[in-house]
């Protein structure tokens, strides 16, 4: 059979969030997804139990939507409390403009998700290439 690696979900969807996140541990790796509108707050202490945690940098549910700069200060604020405890992953607005001003804060990120960026248009080897070289100026993480 087939088992996860992770599963990822939004807090405010369930009345039980740390319940889910246990459930969640007793199969794989639980992350919590943060959307840029969240208040960080209320999530902080759950990030306390979970092993991953999704920033989107835009609001979910459409495709080539600009990146929200909150995200970065999420993104700090998280790492601040967490340090390297919890793996990190930003979606969503992600091109190349927007992966340098995440791998600029400073904080490691375990994952970029690129959509829109790399199938914008009929050049995806040099879409994929641009970010390949921002990756390689920062030296961060690592582009599969």
């Amino acid at each position: 059979s087939t088992q996860p690696r992770m599963i990822s979900f939004h807090p405010q969807t369930t009345k039980r969030p740390l319940k889910t996140i246990q459930k969640i541990q007793e199969i794989c790796t639980a992350s919590i997804a943060i959307n840029p509108d969240d208040h960080l707050q209320p999530l902080l202490d759950l990030l306390n139990h979970a092993d991953h945690c999704l920033l989107m940098g835009v609001q979910p549910g459409k495709c080539g939507q600009q990146f929200q700069e909150k995200t970065l200060d999420t993104l700090q604020r998280i790492h601040q409390q967490r340090g390297n405890a919890i793996k990190l992953a930003v979606d969503g607005g992600i091109n190349k403009d927007t992966l340098t001003l995440v791998l600029e804060q400073n904080v490691p990120i375990d994952e970029a998700i690129v959509g829109s960026a790399l199938f914008k248009n009929d050049n995806l080897a040099q879409n994929y290439q641009q970010l390949r070289e921002v990756l390689n100026a920062h030296k961060t993480i690592q582009m599969t």
